[in-house]
């Protein structure tokens, strides 16, 4: 199962920001998907939800997902070229259902 927390906006400005911002509240924060193999699907979600938005916005810097996953947790980023820093995260971490006992 993977979990999503709260999507963030670290230097980054502008209708375009404050758009994905509002999808990601809307769509993603705090939400989880049982079924790990739907993950890929949330990307190409975002990934077009983005690429709507830079041709909405043309004259604004163009920005890009990019998936950086650590061992049990992992951000989905949407940044611009040349700044692995500034952009918006949206942090998951792969978890697993409660068990008592801590069998899981």
């Amino acid at each position: 199962m993977i979990a999503f927390g709260r999507s963030y906006a670290y230097s980054v400005m502008g209708r375009k920001v404050d758009e994905i911002l509002q999808f990601l509240r809307n769509e993603l924060d705090y939400t989880y998907i049982k079924d790990e193999n739907f993950f890929p699907s949330v990307i190409e979600l975002l990934k077009k939800k983005v690429a709507e938005l830079n041709k909405k916005y043309p004259k604004t810097v163009k920005y890009y997902v990019r998936l950086d996953k650590g061992c049990k947790c992992g951000f989905l980023r949407i940044g611009q070229p040349g700044s692995v820093i500034k952009g918006i995260s949206l942090p998951y971490w792969d978890v697993r259902p409660f068990e008592e006992g801590g069998n899981g």
